[in-house]
C-alpha cells in the first residue's frame, strides 16, 4: 500500500501528503511513483491547509479516502518533494522535467519498503539513489537491491554530480544532519568520488552576477574564492577587472569531513561573493583604464584571469614573481614616477625585494642611491642556506659603494671589502635645519631649538671668527663662553639654561667626539673644500652620470641618520637647481626621518620632489611611525605580513577587509602589490633573487666574467657564473 499521495505540483516540486501517521522525519527520503517510474526527494514539510487544497484539485469519489489520511496525520505536515528523474522504457535514467511529474492523483512510495516498490525488476541506477538513501538504512538492504550501478546513461558522473550538488544544498539549506552525514560518507566510496571529480574537472559550474550595489558586484560562484583573488567581467564594450573583497559560505560551522570540504570549496556548493571593480580595458583594446564606464548586468558570467589578461593588466619587463600560475612584471619607468612602500615585518622577505627590484631598474638602466643599513646589498655574500649576490657583483660597471669613516666594510657574514670611496663629513656642512629635521631620531629636548638658533646667532655676529662652524661650537665651546651663555654678560643679556646646554652637549658628543677632544671617524673639522669633493661630492657626480651608488650604514645609528639627511640636503639642491636624471631612493627604517607631523627633508623628497626626478622608496616595518601624509602620496606598495594595526595606516587598499587580505600572505617571500605601478592588486610570490641575478649574469656574461668578487677573502661568484647555488 502506498503511504504517500500526490496532491498537486508547481515547476519541478512534487507536493504530497502521508496516509498514515508517522512521527518520523521525512525530510530526506526518496519517493517512488510507479505511475511514471519517476523518483522525488522529500525536501520541505509544511502545514499548509491539506483539506482546503485536496478537495479543489481531487475527484470526489476520493474525497472520503483522502480526508481520512488527513485526518490521521500528525499536525497536517505534508510535503515538497524536489522531482529527480525516471526511467526509460529502455531502462535509462534521465533527469526528470515538468513534463515527467506523476498525475494528481497517484501513489508514491518511500524507498525503504523496498518490496512494495518492485525494484528488484528494474535495471539499476543504485550509484543515483544511493546519494539519497537516509543512513538510517542499512546497507545490506541497500547492496542487495540496488546493485551497483550496471546500466547509466553516457555520462553518469553528471547525474551524480547534480544529484550531489541537490542533496549537499538542501542539506545546507534545512541544516539536516542526516543528509550531510550520508552525502559524507558516500564522498569517501572511491567510485562516486571519481566520477565527481571526473565531472567537476570537465564541466566546472558557471559563476553569475546577481547584482551591482554601490559599485561593488555580487555573484554566485561555485569557484572557492578568496579575499583578493581576480577575475573579470564582460560588459557591452569593455572587460572590466577586480578582486574579491568579501565571500560568504553557507556551509560554515558544519561538521564536514575535509575530504567532502574540499568538494564543496570546488563547484559543489554555490557562494556568495563580493566583487570591486578596478580595471577597464575596451574589447579589444590593451591599454586598461582605472575608471568603471559600465557594470556587467544581471546573469553575466564571472570569467577567470587569463595569462593574457595578466600581460595586460601587469606590463612591463621588470621581473617581479608569480601570482598563482602566472608571471607578474613591473613597468620599471612606471614604478620610479612615484614614491615607493615595502613595508612588512623583520624577516618576511622585505629585502630580498629590494634587491630584486634594484637589479631589474639597474638592469634597465635606472639610477638608485642605496642606504643600506645592514651592508647586505652591495657584496656577495653567504646567506643563511645561500649565496646572496651583492649588486656590485652583478653590475660591477655601474654600481659604486661607500663607506664611512673607513675604507672598509664588512658583509654580514663578517668578510671584509674595499669601498670605493671612504666617506667623512667636514662638520662645518652640518646646519641647524640638519640637527632640527631629525630632532625626534636624535631624542633631543623641547629646548634643544632655542639652544642651537642662539648658539648659531653668537656664532654670525659676538663669536664670529672663533669657531668654524656650529657643531665646532657646540662641541669645543670656549669656557668663556660656556659660562657667558649660561650665566650672561653685558653684550649677552640673553641666557641660555646650563641643563639644557648641556643636554645637547651630551646627545651630540655621543655622534661626533669618538673621545673628548677628537672627532669619530665620520667627520672631519677640516675647511677644505675637497674634503666634500671626495666624499658626498663624488656620490653627486656619480649619480649625475647614472652610476648607482649604495652607500653602507655607519655603525653609529644616530650618526648615519644625520648623515642621511645631509646627503638629501644636497640632493634636493641638486635636483631642483639641474635635474640631472631620474633618481630612486632606496631608505630603510625610514620611520626614523619621517616621523608624523614633521616637515623633514626626507619626506620633502617623498612629496615634492617627483617633479623633480627623484623617487622615493621607503621600507620600513612600522608605517604607523611614517608621517601619514608621506604614507598616503606612495604610489605603489608592497606588503609583506604586517600587523593589523600597522596595515590599517593606509598601505591597504580602501574597503578590502585588511585582515583577510594579509592572513593569506605567506610568511617569507609573499607580498600584496597594488597601487599606481600595480593597477590590479594581487599577490606576488616573489622570485627567487638568486635565479634572478643569475640571469642577469649570463645576461652580461662578457662583462661580467672578468669580475671576481669576494676581494679580501669573501665567497667567489665562480659557482655562482656557472648556475650552481653553493651552500643549498
Amino acid at each position: 500500500m502506498a503511504n504517500f499521495k500526490v496532491f498537486g505540483y508547481e515547476q519541478k516540486f512534487v507536493k504530497v501528503a502521508k496516509t498514515t501517521p508517522d512521527l518520523t522525519n521525512d525530510v530526506g527520503k526518496i519517493l517512488y511513483f510507479p505511475q511514471n517510474r519517476g523518483f522525488a526527494l522529500v525536501v520541505k514539510p509544511t502545514t499548509t491547509e491539506v483539506p482546503q487544497m485536496l478537495t479543489s484539485v481531487m475527484d470526489s469519489e476520493n474525497e472520503d479516502e483522502l480526508a481520512n489520511y488527513v485526518m490521521l496525520e500528525t499536525d497536517r505536515v505534508h510535503y515538497i518533494c524536489q522531482w529527480l528523474f525516471y526511467l526509460t522504457d529502455g531502462g535509462a535514467v534521465v533527469p526528470g522535467t515538468a513534463f515527467d511529474l506523476p498525475e494528481i492523483p497517484s501513489d508514491a512510495v518511500d524507498l525503504t519498503d523496498l518490496k512494495s516498490a518492485g525494484l528488484e525488476h528494474i535495471p539499476d541506477f543504485s550509484g543515483l539513489i544511493k546519494i539519497y538513501i537516509p543512513a538510517v538504512i542499512d546497507n545490506e538492504i541497500v547492496d542487495k537491491h540496488l546493485t551497483f550501478l550496471r546500466r547509466l546513461p553516457e555520462e553518469p558522473e553528471r547525474y551524480v554530480y547534480e544529484l550531489l550538488v541537490q542533496a549537499l544544498n538542501h542539506a545546507i539549506r534545512i541544516r539536516n544532519p542526516r543528509i550531510i552525514a550520508l552525502v559524507d560518507c558516500l564522498i569517501k566510496d572511491e567510485n562516486v568520488h571519481q566520477l565527481v571529480l571526473k565531472y567537476l574537472n570537465h564541466n566546472p559550474a558557471e559563476s553569475k552576477v546577481t547584482s551591482v550595489e554601490e559599485g561593488l558586484i555580487k555573484a554566485v560562484t561555485y569557484e572557492m574564492p578568496m579575499v583578493g583573488d581576480l577575475c573579470k567581467f564582460r560588459t557591452a564594450h569593455d572587460w572590466v577587472y577586480g578582486a574579491v573583497m568579501g565571500v560568504s559560505y553557507s556551509y560554515e560551522n558544519l561538521d564536514l569531513s575535509e575530504r567532502l570540504l574540499d568538494l564543496m570549496r570546488q563547484r559543489i556548493v554555490p557562494k556568495q561573493v563580493t566583487y570591486k571593480p578596478m580595471v577597464s580595458v575596451p574589447i579589444g583594446s590593451t591599454r586598461p583604464d582605472t575608471s568603471i564606464r559600465e557594470y556587467p548586468e544581471y546573469g553575466y558570467p564571472v570569467v577567470p584571469i587569463t595569462e593574457d589578461d595578466i600581460k595586460i593588466i601587469y606590463p612591463g619587463n621588470g621581473r617581479l614573481g608569480k601570482s598563482g600560475r602566472y608571471d607578474i612584471n613591473f613597468d620599471v619607468e612606471r614604478l620610479r614616477e612615484r614614491s615607493i612602500g615595502v613595508f612588512g615585518k623583520s624577516g618576511t622577505g622585505k629585502s630580498t625585494l629590494v634587491q630584486l627590484l634594484a637589479c631589474e631598474m639597474i638592469r634597465n638602466g635606472e639610477t638608485l642611491l642605496i642606504f643600506d643599513e645592514h651592508t647586505e646589498l652591495a657584496k656577495t655574500h653567504q646567506a643563511v642556506g645561500m649565496i646572496k649576490p651583492g649588486l656590485q657583483d652583478i653590475f660591477p660597471h655601474c654600481v659604486r659603494t661607500v663607506s664611512f669613516g673607513k675604507s672598509i666594510f664588512n658583509t654580514p657574514d663578517g668578510k671584509q671589502h674595499q669601498a670605493d670611496v671612504t666617506m667623512k663629513i667636514p662638520i662645518s656642512v652640518i646646519t641647524e635645519e640638519d640637527i632640527l629635521q631629525i630632532s625626534d631620531a636624535l631624542i633631543l629636548t623641547p629646548t634643544a631649538p632655542f639652544v642651537l638658533s642662539t648658539i648659531s646667532r653668537l656664532i654670525k655676529k659676538e663669536w664670529a671668527g672663533e669657531y668654524g662652524s656650529l657643531i665646532e661650537a657646540i662641541l669645543f665651546m670656549k669656557h668663556d663662553h660656556y659660562v657667558e651663555l649660561t650665566e650672561g654678560s653685558a653684550e649677552l643679556p640673553m641666557t641660555v639654561n646650563e641643563h639644557s646646554l648641556n643636554a645637547v652637549r651630551n646627545r651630540l658628543s655621543r655622534i661626533f667626539l669618538r673621545d673628548s677632544d677628537n672627532l669619530n671617524d665620520y667627520y672631519t673639522r677640516s675647511k677644505n673644500p675637497n674634503e666634500m669633493k671626495n666624499s658626498i661630492g663624488q656620490i653627486l657626480e656619480w649619480l649625475k652620470q647614472g652610476q648607482s651608488v649604495i652607500i653602507n650604514s655607519a655603525s653609529d645609528t644616530y650618526g648615519f641618520v644625520l648623515i642621511i639627511n645631509v646627503i638629501f640636503r644636497m640632493i634636493i639642491n641638486e635636483w631642483q637647481k639641474n635635474k640631472p636624471r631620474p633618481l630612486t631612493i632606496f631608505l630603510e627604517e625610514a620611520h626614523r626621518l619621517i616621523p608624523p607631523n614633521n616637515e623633514t627633508l626626507v619626506g620633502m623628497v617623498a612629496r615634492e620632489m617627483r617633479k623633480y626626478g627623484a623617487t622615493l622608496c621607503i621600507i620600513d616595518q612600522t608605517p604607523k611611525k611614517i608621517d601619514n601624509v608621506v604614507v598616503k602620496q606612495i604610489g605603489t606598495y608592497f606588503i609583506f605580513p604586517l600587523d593589523q594595526s600597522e596595515a590599517s595606516c593606509g598601505v591597504m587598499p580602501e574597503n578590502l577587509p585588511v585582515g583577510e587580505v594579509l592572513s593569506r600572505l605567506a610568511s617569507v617571500g609573499e607580498a600584496y602589490v597594488h597601487g599606481y605601478t600595480f593597477l590590479l592588486p594581487t599577490y606576488v610570490k616573489i622570485h627567487d633573487y638568486y635565479e634572478l641575478a643569475n640571469g642577469i649574469i649570463k645576461e652580461n656574461q662578457k662583462l661580467l666574467g672578468k669580475v671576481g668578487a669576494g676581494q679580501s677573502g669573501g665567497p667567489t661568484l665562480a659557482s655562482f657564473y656557472s648556475g650552481n647555488k653553493p651552500g643549498l
